[in-house]
């Protein structure tokens, strides 16, 4: 036990240092923005729901992480692993039912998004919570940290 949570202690704090920091420079004048950030999550389930795998990957930053304890060791790095790790579970009865944001934050070059999340994988009802940090690259909001909290 202490191993899984010495493991999950950095990422955890870098997330809530990002997130931290975005709140801290929040612009209240963008709102155009958020909304636009807030679009990205049904555009995520879609992609995923459909098992599209470009569209999938096309939110992700090359060097993306992404977070969970439904993984090996915890992290997966990459754009690759990434969508490889969720097509496996797509592929697998996996169905993400609705998600909804319950935060976004914005600065210029970086966002932070709390989801909530309803999914039905091989016929079993699982409710959690995404962290998201989202970084813009050239004018695009792509997934730079995504962290997946199971909650039942």
């Amino acid at each position: 036990m202490q191993t899984l949570i010495a493991r999950l202690i950095p990422p955890i704090v870098a997330l809530l240092i990002l997130a931290d920091t975005a709140r801290s420079q929040h612009s209240t004048t963008d709102s155009i923005t958020q909304r636009v950030i807030s679009h990205l999550a049904d555009d995520w389930v879609s992609a995923y729901n459909d098992e599209d795998t470009a569209a999938l990957g096309s939110f992700y930053t090359e060097d993306a992480q992404y977070i969970s304890p439904h993984v090996a060791g915890y992290i997966l790095y990459g754009r690759k692993e990434i969508v490889d790790n969720f097509m496996k579970g797509a592929r697998g009865g996996g169905h993400i039912d609705s998600i909804r944001v319950l935060s976004c934050t914005v600065t210029d070059q970086m966002a932070s998004v709390v989801c909530r999340y309803h999914a039905t994988n091989g016929g079993v009802e699982v409710n959690g919570r995404n962290v998201i940090v989202l970084r813009n690259v050239n004018g695009r909001w792509l997934y730079a940290i995504h962290a997946s909290i199971i909650r039942d």
